[in-house]
């Protein structure tokens, strides 16, 4: 048996990990519909562009995605940032 070339064991990793997102972007739903889904966005938008934590959701209770009121009259999500972190790249 011919073993591979290390080319193309190089390229291994690459391709697996380019099926994996793949097979996450056709299952995906694309929409988000619980209140945590909106509420981690928020989150890592605000990371991205203010550096901070704190999000827009209003924090009354009819409201989807209820936010958690804070110091100085922020709001924040009731969820950890790990998820948040972990979207960051993308």
């Amino acid at each position: 048996m011919k073993a591979l070339p290390s080319d193309a064991l190089a390229w291994s990793p690459l391709l697996v990990g380019l099926a994996f997102s793949a097979f996450y972007a056709g299952t995906s739903r694309g929409v988000f519909i619980f209140g945590d889904d909106i509420l981690m966005y928020q989150v890592t938008q605000a990371i991205w562009d203010r550096g901070e934590v704190a999000v827009s959701s209003p924090a009354e209770s009819g409201d989807v995605a209820r936010s958690i009121p804070g110091r100085d009259r922020k709001r924040f999500a009731k969820s950890g940032l790990a998820p948040s972190l972990v979207a960051l790249p993308f």
